[in-house]
């Protein structure tokens, strides 16, 4: 780990905190910034401890200084925050905890968080009284103490966000108190929850830690809607039970978007093997010898767009994967044949999710997106039952029309219920198929929007109107994109047909 601390002091925040030092005052850079300076990764939100003077003071001089915004967030433990102008960069001063820094850092959550740096006029220094960087430089997830853990038990989410954000692992030590004081993280709020669940799900790793989750008990806690997935057991179809199932999806979408793999040849990290996976799960994997080619940059960088304030799509595409087939256990069946059935499991899933959702607090755009997502999740593989030979245009058309924007996510969602289910009844053949058929989807899309960018304007929506003598409506708008439909499937292709197609529309009321 190559540490040049210069660029600390050089900082322009941190040389304009220094100018506002009283007498007596030290001022330590800790926590999660010097953890990602260490790593190497860019971070925009700064941390600090103040000793010798209150830290509330020390924040109100900072923002007079930048001219930037004042939070007052825990008056009792003397700590506020300010927002730097540009809207981007955040400091939070927060008082040293028993006005020592050895105290400060061993209050702390893990020991890779336990490392500050004091800012000083010519020099900065590295106190790391916990081995802290050891286990930066071994990626280990270490909790300072079990007192540490019952002090904040958000403590107990926040190991596996770290270990699916940084690719590290939890020492056993740290798993077993996890297991132990898991029940605890019900008198955590929700909101905060929340927050970790969806930098959780930002991590590469997430499937991974999701497992380890559900082994400690720590995932029944928090989505106790998920635990009537247990009693659902392998079938024809899936060669795992329905929670391991769900829980695969999530990490076949993250081996998905990572890089080009041959299914019967990814490895695991052997750090991770003893972990993550139950004697169950077996590390049952496909067995079909067929290479998943990566998933393209454009839908990726779709899928890493930020959905709403500090929240990305791909967080929420997990969550959904997770949450898939959440409506199976209330629809399952067994056939006088022995087969498993579950009718219309993905239209009673995407109503249920509604109320998880609400109980932790997501917003209605938010709610409203995976619960689409859930209830169309069989979609793209349904249309590609028989073959891509068989497609019909009007059929993919109305399936783009009615996903629209969230068809990346969609037939991402679809390829990673397909790789998850390998059930004696399910041959390799079946699932390259369909596999195949849905990158053929995936493309199509693309060309799609390209298209719809430039085929040309044949008719407006004054003039249906008054050909159809029709006021503005919603079956307005819905004529003008079967029209578009009608154009990029080559039905319609000049203005004449246009016309003919507008005075033949047949409106149903």
């Amino acid at each position: 780990m190559n540490i040049n601390l210069n660029t600390l002091y050089e900082d322009e925040i941190n040389k304009k905190l220094l100018e506002l030092y009283e007498e007596g005052t030290e001022l330590f850079l800790v926590g999660g910034y010097i953890r990602d300076f260490l790593l190497n990764k860019e971070c925009f939100d700064k941390d600090y401890a103040v000793k010798g003077e209150g830290a509330i003071s020390f924040a109100g001089k900072a923002a007079k200084a930048f001219d930037g915004y004042f939070v007052l967030l825990d008056k009792e433990h003397d700590i506020a925050r300010v927002v730097m102008p540009d809207k981007k960069n955040t400091l939070d001063f927060a008082g040293c905890v028993g006005q020592n820094i050895l105290t400060d850092l061993k209050n702390r959550d893990f020991t890779i968080n336990a490392i500050a740096c004091k800012i000083e006029k010519g020099k900065s220094e590295l106190i790391d009284p916990l081995n802290g960087i050891e286990d930066l430089n071994n990626k280990i997830i270490r909790t300072i103490s079990e007192e540490n853990i019952i002090d904040d038990s958000l403590r107990v989410l926040r190991a596996y966000r770290f270990a699916a954000q940084f690719g590290f692992y939890i020492e056993n030590k740290t798993l077993k108190l996890i297991e132990k004081h898991k029940s605890l993280i019900t008198m955590v709020s929700i909101e905060r929850i929340t927050q970790e669940l969806i930098k959780l799900f930002e991590g590469d790793f997430a499937g991974e830690n999701l497992y380890l989750m559900n082994n400690s008990g720590l995932l029944d806690e928090i989505f106790p809607e998920l635990i009537p997935q247990r009693k659902v057991p392998p079938n024809l179809h899936h060669h795992l039970g329905l929670l391991e199932h769900s829980i695969e999806c999530v990490r076949q979408i993250e081996i998905l978007i990572s890089q080009t793999v041959i299914l019967s040849e990814q490895s695991e990290r052997e750090d991770l093997k003893q972990q993550s996976y139950s004697d169950s799960h077996a590390m049952a994997l496909p067995s079909l010898r067929m290479t998943i080619k990566n998933f393209p940059d454009w839908a990726k960088e779709h899928l890493y767009r930020e959905f709403s304030s500090g929240i990305k799509a791909i967080s929420l595409l997990k969550l959904a994967t997770l949450l898939h087939d959440i409506g199976k256990p209330s629809t399952w069946q067994i056939d006088e044949e022995g087969r498993h059935r579950f009718i219309k499991h993905e239209e009673l899933g995407s109503e249920m999710v509604l109320d998880v959702l609400k109980r932790l607090k997501f917003s209605k755009n938010t709610m409203k997106y995976i619960a689409k997502l859930i209830k169309y999740h069989m979609y793209p593989s349904q249309l590609l039952h028989e073959g891509i030979e068989n497609l019909s245009e009007k059929a993919v058309m109305r399936m783009f029309r009615r996903i629209g924007d969230d068809m990346p996510e969609l037939i991402l969602l679809a390829m990673a219920d397909r790789l998850s289910a390998k059930g004696s009844e399910i041959t390799d053949e079946i699932v390259e198929k369909n596999i195949q058929g849905l990158y053929f989807l995936l493309e199509k899309y693309k060309k799609s929007q390209e298209e719809v960018r430039t085929i040309p304007k044949l008719t407006d929506g004054n003039e249906v109107m008054e050909i159809l003598k029709i006021p503005p409506s919603p079956i307005l708008g819905k004529i003008l994109k079967d029209l578009n439909e009608a154009q990029i499937s080559g039905d319609v292709n000049t203005r004449e047909d246009a016309l003919e197609f507008v005075k033949g529309y047949k409106i149903v009321n």
